[in-house]
């Protein structure tokens, strides 16, 4: 734990200074590197029998000891049976572990545990700091001149998903090159959530110029002009007074310019469809306009029809819920769940400044300040 951790620094840094002071470096001979074991890193690499989120904890701790406990360097394979006791060494020793193991192994060999990596990345029940580590891995061996041939498109897709955008940026420019048409959206998007409005307003006016591709209505939300976005797909709604998607589109634009009574009636239409799967995405939409305001017969409606374990929307929208009906153990309960997702999402945007966190970081205060009015509400309720 934390005492183990600070002895161990406490002697690194110990032995660092000694070894400064000294002004010499050890002399010996450069270790002779070790075999590897190809079949047990192939049985630890194995990820076709993991199904659930225990699983692929199981399989990313299991897979990161057998790196270090085969890696050819004599010094990450002493650090096995520490890494074993101790977690987070295996973690943070993962990539170097990684990179001395692949370098040892044949074309056919890292063929398959490119394989066995792309369906852990794909994977529907892999906990989000599992692929976190994974993307981080890939960014590492193509900085060391390795890169892992994994598709671009899912790296970028998932880089997005995590809101890792400088990450995403990077796949999707790759992807721009052997197809600009279809790339041409994510980057737009991407720039924007970069803070780089200039960017993107510059490759929409390359693509009016170009002919690359037809220029879309979405873009404009891409870029977070809601005004136009709602102009133009109120056109569209003219023209086809039925379209659902249209009417969807102009909720996403009122509910992004804080319109909440236009956004509920539009929403109310839509509820009305007898489709699951757009109610599932309306929901959120509708639950935020009927918490604003006050509706909240019909805001419990909508909650109903989130997921509370899965959904970072779906887990604070429950804990508002729960924190109205003064039912405050199942409100902490969705904060945390909420505050664990939003955990993975902020540890990513950190690492890229904190502008680019600030909406994250608004969310993380709406969930501390639901937990003062849970204190409020209890104070009040004893008198």
């Amino acid at each position: 734990g934390g005492g183990f951790r600070r002895r161990w620094r406490a002697t690194y840094r110990a032995r660092l200074r000694q070894r400064r002071s000294s002004g010499k470096r050890r002399k010996g001979p450069v270790p002779q590197q070790l075999q590897v074991n190809q079949k047990n890193l192939k049985d630890a690499w194995n990820s076709t029998k993991c199904h659930r989120r225990e699983d692929w904890v199981q399989w990313m701790q299991g897979f990161s000891i057998e790196l270090l406990k085969e890696s050819p360097s004599p010094t990450l394979r002493a650090c096995s049976e520490l890494a074993r006791k101790y977690q987070p060494l295996a973690r943070e020793l993962f990539n170097p572990a990684f990179v001395s193991c692949w370098i040892a192994l044949d074309d056919s060999l890292q063929d398959e545990l490119i394989y066995h990596l792309e369906l852990a990345l794909q994977a529907a029940n892999i906990p989000h700091e599992i692929v976190q580590l994974l993307l981080n891995l890939v960014e590492f061996m193509e900085k060391q001149g390795r890169p892992l041939l994994i598709d671009v498109r899912l790296l970028g897709t998932l880089a997005e998903r995590f809101h890792a955008y400088a990450k995403a940026l990077h796949y999707r420019e790759q992807h721009f090159r052997t197809s600009p048409s279809s790339a041409i959206e994510k980057l737009i998007s991407i720039n924007n959530h970069l803070q780089e409005p200039e960017t993107a307003q510059g490759l929409l006016k390359y693509v009016r110029n170009s002919n690359l591709a037809e220029l879309k209505t979405s873009w404009y939300e891409k870029l977070e002009h809601w005004n136009d976005a709602l102009e133009a797909y109120e056109l569209k709604q003219l023209k086809d007074p039925a379209s659902v998607s249209c009417m969807l589109a102009r909720a996403r634009c009122l509910d992004a310019l804080g319109e909440w009574d236009r956004a509920v009636t539009l929403c109310r239409k839509l509820w009305q469809v007898k489709n699951d799967e757009l109610k599932s995405v309306v929901a959120p939409l509708a639950a935020a306009g009927a918490w604003n305001l006050g509706q909240w017969k019909w805001f419990e409606s909508l909650v109903k029809r989130m997921n509370k374990d899965d959904e970072e929307e779906g887990s604070f929208f429950w804990a508002l819920h729960a924190v109205h009906k003064n039912e405050f153990d199942e409100a902490a309960r969705c904060i945390e769940r909420a505050r664990r997702t939003l955990d993975v999402e902020l540890r990513a945007l950190l690492g890229e400044g904190y502008i680019r966190s600030y909406r994250v970081i608004v969310k993380v205060q709406q969930l501390a300040e639901l937990e003062e009015v849970i204190v409020y509400k209890k104070a009040a309720m004893a008198g």
